[in-house]
Parts: C-alpha cells; sequence; structure tokens
C-alpha cells in the first residue's frame, strides 16, 4: 500500500491456558484502503458513579466521587496517561444529588447525595490535573413526582451559575438524568432539556467556550428515544446510550465473552439507535456514554479480569467502525467493573486495554475482513496513534483450542515488526504478564527489552488478543513509548502520558 512503512509492531495479548494446543490454522487479515469513520482523541473515555460505601459490598467502597481521594499520587499518575479523555460523572443517584455551597445548607438535610461548592472544586482540579474533561450528570428527577411533571430546575441553575463564575477549562458538558425511561415521560423529558439548554446559554453567553448538552443518557428504546428527539434534538450536542450486554450475577458470563455471536450483540443492540439519532438528530454526535461487559455492577473475577479484555478491545473497535465518538467505559474506579481497583488503585487488565488501545488505535478507521475458519478471530484497524503513515490492527482470538498464523493483505508487510506478548495464568486472572512480567510493575520498575522480539510472520496464540501496528519506525522499548512519545492522532496531539 502506497504511503504505509514495511515494518510492524505487534502487540499481543496471550493467556498460558491452551498455549499448547494441537490444532493450528491460517488466518488472512484484510485491510481494505478507505478511511470508513473516524474518532476524536478522547473516543476511549471513563466514567464514575455516587454510589455509596455500603452498596453492593464491597464492589463500590469508597469509590463514590463524594469521597474518593483526589488526591492520591498513584490515583492521579495513572488516570493521567488515558488523557485525552471524557469523565462521565454519573449514575442512577446522580438523580438524588443536590447541590449546596456548603453541607451544612438546609438543602441538604434529607440526602445523603449532597455536592458543596468545595467538593466540586475537589473534581475540578483532579479534571485538570490529569488532562480529563467533566462531563457532569445533572439530577433529572428533582422535584418530579410523576412521570409527567416537569423538572424544577431551580436547583440546577443555582448550581450552572456557581461553575460559570469559576470558569473552569475542564468542563466538557453536561447530562440531564440517568436511565429515565421508567421513571419520566419522554415528551416530559424533552421539555426539561429544552428548559436546560436555555440555562446554559444564558449562563455561558459565549458559544466559543459553553458547555455540550449531552443525552438522554437511557437503556436501549428506540420508541422512548425517538420521541424524545423529536422535542429535543436541537438542545443536542451528542445523543448517548448504555450499553451492556452480560449480567453481572450470571454464572456463566466468562464462556458469554467468549462466544462471537454474544459480542456482536453489542453492535446489533445499537443499530436502531442509531438509526433514530441520524433521522432525527444527524447534527449530534453518538456515544455510548455508559458500558462495561456486564450490568449489576460487574462480576468480581471477570469484568475486573483478563477475559473482560477481549470484550473491552471488541467493542471499542466496533463502535469506533460504526460512527461512535465517545465510549465511556463503566468505570475508571468503582465496581466489579472498573480500570483501576479501588482499594488501592492498582490497575486491572482493561486498564492497560485501555491505554495501548489509545496510544496504538488512532483516530482513522479502516475496514477489515478476516479469512478463518474459525468465527473465533477478529481483527479490526485503524490508522497507528503513534506515527504518521502507519495502521495498527487488533486480532482477537477467542478460542482456546486453535492457534492461527496470521497474514496480511491490502498493505505491504515488511520482514520484521516489533511484537509483545502479554499473557495472564487464565481467563480470570487480575494480573496481566508482559513477557512473563506482570504489568503491574509498571507504576514501579520495570524492564521491557526482554519482551520485544521481531517476526515476519507470528502465530496469533489461542486465547488471545494480538495487536499488529505497521509503524514508520520500531522501538525496542514498550514503556519509553507509553512515556516518552507525543505523538500525534487524527491531527491532534495527545497528552504526554505521565511518568510512573
Amino acid at each position: 500500500m502506497s504511503g504505509l512503512s514495511t515494518i510492524a509492531f505487534r502487540v499481543a495479548l496471550l493467556m498460558a491456558l491452551g498455549l499448547h494446543a494441537t490444532e493450528a490454522d491460517i488466518a488472512v487479515v484484510t485491510v481494505n484502503q478507505t478511511v470508513t469513520s473516524t474518532v476524536p482523541a478522547h473516543f476511549l473515555s471513563v466514567n464514575m458513579d455516587w454510589h455509596l460505601y455500603d452498596e453492593e459490598w464491597p464492589a463500590w467502597g469508597t469509590a463514590s466521587v463524594l469521597n474518593i481521594d483526589f488526591t492520591n499520587e498513584r490515583f492521579i499518575k495513572l488516570t493521567t496517561a488515558l488523557a485525552p479523555a471524557l469523565w462521565r460523572i454519573g449514575g442512577s443517584e446522580g438523580d438524588m444529588v443536590v447541590y449546596a455551597a456548603s453541607s451544612n445548607d438546609s438543602i441538604c438535610a434529607n440526602t445523603s447525595f449532597c455536592l458543596n461548592l468545595t467538593r466540586w472544586t475537589q473534581i475540578d482540579e483532579f479534571a485538570d490535573t490529569t488532562g480529563l474533561q467533566i462531563v457532569f450528570g445533572l439530577n433529572g428527577m428533582y422535584g418530579r413526582t410523576t412521570p409527567t411533571t416537569p423538572l424544577d430546575t431551580s436547583n440546577i441553575a443555582w448550581f450552572l451559575a456557581q461553575l460559570a463564575a469559576q470558569s473552569s477549562s475542564a468542563l466538557y458538558g453536561f447530562e440531564l438524568g440517568n436511565e429515565l425511561t421508567t421513571k419520566a415521560d419522554p415528551t416530559t423529558i424533552g421539555h426539561d432539556y429544552i428548559a436546560v439548554r436555555a440555562l446554559i446559554d444564558k449562563y455561558w453567553p459565549d458559544a466559543s467556550s459553553r458547555p455540550k448538552l449531552i443525552g438522554p443518557d437511557l437503556n436501549p428504546d428506540q420508541p422512548y428515544l425517538a420521541t424524545f428527539l423529536s422535542i429535543a434534538n436541537q438542545t443536542l450536542d451528542a445523543v448517548t446510550y448504555h450499553l451492556y450486554i452480560g449480567y453481572g450475577l450470571n454464572p456463566n458470563l466468562t464462556q458469554q465473552l467468549r462466544d462471537p455471536a454474544f459480542l456482536d450483540q453489542d453492535w446489533q443492540t445499537g443499530l436502531p439507535l442509531a438509526a433514530t439519532v441520524a433521522q432525527h438528530a444527524p447534527h449530534a454526535e453518538l456515544w455510548v456514554g455508559e458500558s462495561a461487559a456486564a450490568w449489576h455492577s460487574g462480576q468480581a473475577n471477570t469484568t475486573d479480569a483478563f477475559i473482560s479484555s477481549l470484550w473491552y478491545i471488541d467493542q471499542s473497535s466496533q463502535l469506533a467502525a460504526h460512527g461512535h465518538k465517545a465510549f465511556c467505559r463503566q468505570t475508571l474506579v468503582g465496581g466489579w467493573y472498573g480500570l483501576l481497583n479501588w482499594t488501592n488503585f492498582e490497575p486491572n487488565p482493561d486498564y492497560f486495554t485501555a491505554l495501548l488501545f489509545k496510544r496504538l488505535m488512532g483516530g482513522r478507521v479502516l475496514p477489515t475482513s478476516v479469512a478463518a475458519s474459525s468465527p473465533q478471530l477478529r481483527a479490526y484497524a485503524q490508522c497507528s496513534g503513534l506515527t504518521s503513515g502507519g495502521v495498527t490492527v487488533a486480532i482477537i482470538n477467542l478460542s482456546d483450542s486453535v492457534a492461527f498464523t496470521t497474514a496480511f493483505e491490502g498493505f505491504d508487510v515488511g520482514p520484521k515488526r516489533n511484537e509483545y506478548a502479554l499473557t495472564a495464568d487464565g481467563w480470570n486472572a487480575l494480573t496481566m504478564q508482559l513477557k512473563g512480567m506482570p504489568l503491574s510493575c509498571i507504576v514501579n520498575a520495570f524492564q521491557p527489552s526482554a519482551a520485544c522480539r521481531h517476526c515476519f510472520l507470528r502465530r496469533c496464540p489461542t486465547s488471545s488478543r494480538c495487536w499488529w501496528h505497521l509503524a514508520a519506525h520500531s522501538s525496542s522499548n514498550f514503556l519509553a513509548r507509553l512515556r516518552l512519545c507525543a505523538p500525534e492522532r487524527a491531527s491532534e496531539k495527545l497528552r504526554r502520558p505521565a511518568k510512573f
């Protein structure tokens, strides 16, 4: 392919389980030269919730936005490495939150969810320090007594006036309400959005610095969305929905996440919603505003484990290929699906998946197909996030019995590419390894040079995810890439990752 380098960079995510399989096959991955969609640098983003200490114990602990330690050095550094990213603050309890100058104000007397201005300042400072941009979910139920009762916007109006006076550079936008399909009529919600849009325009008269309005943040419900958009479509900068294919209490969740048909439910669920947005609000971006491999706070040793990474890269790539501009992971920290463990901020496997996706997968999506005997091999390609003129291909092997040898068509692959193997001790392992070295040690000392090797044609091992990066030049130091590079991605400069 003209304009592409002949050097490839491979990052392979492997498992020890099934690596000695006797069966083998050859797969041909074809990458088309046509760019079908683009994503911004903040495409892969994160969420935090309001859940209190005793909710579904011990899933949430001290991970609530109201009490998490925003000054923790490890938390700050690990979050900074994910920037640029949106930071959605929302969840069901967001529709219980009141806003006050002080927690002693009378409005806070009868609720456990009171956000005072001191805590808001801490939130804002954390975002500014880490390079996150806040998408804040406003209370969509304040004063609402029936599904058709209009929202009382008085507390929201007071809060927005305070934020406007602070002129926060980290404030990206607002949502209104969380999964309100059973709590509020779509026509009523539509008019509520019009009212909040008017408040945002009032307090931020300069359109160049005005926060965006995003919504309605609903579970998939196409008729509800169509009715809502018929009222509020002109108020929205982005339309967002939630997407969960698994259930946290399902004992078969691990096996489901290895099923190609199960993974395909993601996009099949979102398809009618995307069509509705294209029809009623074609000017608005399409977001998945909340998602993990399973709802109900996820599942311990599954949605925080190695198996979740296969789902995560698959859904990230599918959403990028189908026109989504943001994918907000539930959660950065909290529940059983956090990128970070709430007890000590130790990275879970999906943290490294997110980090690699943001570094390697660039802003332009290339259509990709796989010719293989098994549907368990999946592949996605995007222009490189590291170098000009490169391509990154992510390959997912869901099989634990067949190892694929992978060849490429559609571009010229030269005699060398750098290869990195990410492994785990089992599907439900909580620690990921790079060539046998635990990736958790990235926050301490790490010697990656032993993990690098060159190859022309390598096997995509069983139970694995493989990344092939066709780059303008090779690197023998994975960590140097993460720490020292300030690459361009879709013509945007990435924030320099923090040094751990």
